[in-house]
């Protein structure tokens, strides 16, 4: 099971500053074995902002097609 996670605050961010993304999947949770895929985003003042969370329990193409699915559609 994967899972992804936004709140009203970061949907908000990354309205407001979605020109540079950054998407990095190689941090690794231990205790569960998730991959832990942050969405980051830059902000006007060139600071790193947090847009979206995502854990995903493998690193097929079909698990990070839903990633982005859920990450566009929330």
């Amino acid at each position: 099971m994967s899972f992804f996670r936004r709140d009203s605050q970061t949907k908000s961010a990354y309205l407001s500053f979605g020109d540079l993304f950054k998407f990095d999947k190689i941090y690794r949770t231990y205790c569960y074995e998730m991959i832990c895929a942050p969405f980051v985003f830059m902000n006007n003042y060139a600071k790193n902002v947090m847009v979206g969370c995502g854990f995903l329990m493998n690193k097929k193409v079909d698990s990070f097609g839903w990633l982005f699915e859920i990450f566009q559609k929330q």
